[in-house]
């Protein structure tokens, strides 16, 4: 438990720090982070974490600059453990910031900056655009079903319970991530998603409650792996369904558009198996399974015109008569 006295001794500490920096040559800002940030959640075994900005070329960086690391100690010769992250301001502008990252300096506060120049950049830096949501949203949406819905069942059908267990541990991670991404959140460092995920807006039902279930692992046996899967299905389910209602799209659409658009897994837009198949979804008397077959056949013929396709159907290998004069009607 942190005491009084201790939380005196940082606090002076930050400020004879600052006070200090603040004078040398080249210095844009400094911002404080972690638990002595917004986060406020400081105690005896937290690190002080400051970062600063420094301008000028990469290679050509002032000497005043402190190791990264260092411990101080007060009168009392209490240690106070120091982390000074050193970015390059004109670097940073342009460097790729992950979500860990962001969430750190979102909650981060500025103790000095020249002329604003740190606000406006961690401003334009943190801004996320609709564009930027809905790919963050889709990329980790299709991340759901093969780690919750398909792949722990299919190793439990193997008998592989160990690795049943540890993709459903993979299935709650990529849970959370999507739920921090729904609350238009940056996802933390691991170390605080959980506790974090906890304090969100928006929760699917009883979170809390089925996470703690969903994470205890009871015996490893196919009883508890089922026991886990039907609960993180029960999560999952609510969760793509909030997200099928943000981008008003189905579940085949958001796969669709994030392997074609994001994920690079197929170079043209539209292969000719999707423009087949965007005609027969206008037409109500063509079922979902009958669109799946011929978009089947074209892929796997690698058929791209229709004077192929047609001579394909007629050789009658998966529709009978009746179905090939129904899809040649609307081809």
């Amino acid at each position: 438990m942190i005491t009084p006295e201790y939380k005196r001794n940082v606090d002076r500490a930050i400020r004879t720090f600052v006070k200090e920096i603040k004078t040398q040559d080249g210095l844009v800002g400094i911002i404080l982070l972690g638990g002595l940030g917004k986060k406020q959640h400081f105690d005896e075994l937290s690190d002080v974490d400051i970062s600063l900005f420094i301008s000028g070329e990469k290679r050509n960086q002032p000497d005043w600059l402190p190791e990264f690391e260092f411990n101080i100690f007060m009168h009392d010769s209490q240690r106070i453990h120091f982390n000074v992250h050193q970015q390059n301001f004109k670097k940073e502008k342009s460097a790729y910031w992950d979500d860990a990252k962001k969430d750190a300096y979102s909650n981060g506060l500025v103790l000095y900056e020249k002329e604003k120049m740190l606000s406006n950049f961690l401003q334009n830096k943190l801004r996320i655009t609709r564009p930027e949501y809905e790919q963050k949203l889709m990329t980790q949406y299709i991340k759901i079903p093969p780690s919750c819905l398909i792949n722990p069942e299919k190793q439990l059908k193997r008998g592989e319970i160990e690795l049943s267990h540890q993709i459903i541990n993979n299935g709650i991670e990529s849970l959370i991530d999507l739920l921090f991404i729904i609350n238009k959140k940056f996802v933390p460092h691991y170390k605080w998603k959980l506790k974090k995920s906890f304090d969100l807006k928006y929760q699917p039902s009883n979170f809390q409650k089925n996470i703690h279930d969903a994470m205890l692992v009871r015996s490893f046996t196919e009883m508890d792996v089922k026991r886990r899967i039907k609960i993180i299905k029960m999560v999952s389910n609510e969760l793509m369904g909030k997200v099928e209602k943000i981008l008003s799209l189905n579940e085949e659409l958001i796969y669709q558009i994030s392997c074609n658009k994001f994920l690079n897994r197929q170079l043209l837009k539209t292969p000719f198996g999707t423009q087949i198949r965007k005609r027969l979804e206008k037409d109500k008397f063509i079922t979902h399974e009958q669109i799946q077959k011929i978009t089947g056949l074209i892929n796997f013929h690698t058929i791209n015109d229709y004077q192929t396709l047609e001579e394909i159907l007629k050789g009658g290998l998966i529709f009978d008569r009746e179905e090939r004069k129904t899809l040649f009607d609307i081809l």
